[in-house]
């Protein structure tokens, strides 16, 4: 674990930022040539998910309706049964199904590769694929590689990025 040095919050090892004060974690004298980020991370991105009201009711049955926190922005996802979440990597080939790089998703510690989407016969999961900084569901951190069944309204974090998921539930 780490102990952040502002508010010694504990966070687990490999976090970029503290998910309470977001104030960036990782060590300067490796080489870090990015002194400021932290601290623009995390003014921007002080949303508590006790705050955020759930005002979109569900899509149609088959797509997805992702709210990004704090930037106005939405998404639908429709037309495939696995959707895999990250940010798009100019030196490499890696382009994940929804790219959260223009939302900052690199400075919040969104892997490239961060999580999967499954919108299944049962409903919709979430999957971290051993992701650096984590993948939350309401605040709770889930295991990599254990699928974590979400519900309509569910806030999901990918590193300090933010987001709430909306469909259709199985019944």
């Amino acid at each position: 674990m780490i102990i952040c040095p502002n508010c010694k919050h504990e966070e687990f090892d490999g976090t970029l930022f503290c998910s309470e004060c977001g104030v960036r974690l990782w060590n300067e004298a490796l080489g870090d040539d990015t002194a400021n980020i932290g601290r623009d991370v995390g003014q921007t991105d002080r949303i508590g998910t006790a705050n955020l009201e759930h005002e979109y009711p569900a899509p149609p049955s088959g797509q997805i309706f992702i709210r990004i926190h704090g930037v106005g922005t939405s998404m639908v996802l429709t037309g495939k049964a696995e959707y895999v979440l990250g940010r798009k990597d100019p030196r490499t080939t890696s382009i994940p199904d929804v790219d959260f790089g223009p939302f900052g998703g690199q400075q919040m510690g969104v892997s490239r590769h961060h999580a999967r989407l499954q919108h299944g016969t049962d409903g919709v999961s979430i999957v971290d694929l051993s992701s650096t900084n984590g993948t939350l569901v309401n605040g709770k951190i889930i295991a990599p590689n254990e699928p974590r069944r979400v519900r309509n309204g569910d806030d999901i974090r990918l590193g300090k990025l933010a987001f709430s998921l909306y469909f259709a539930e199985k019944k």
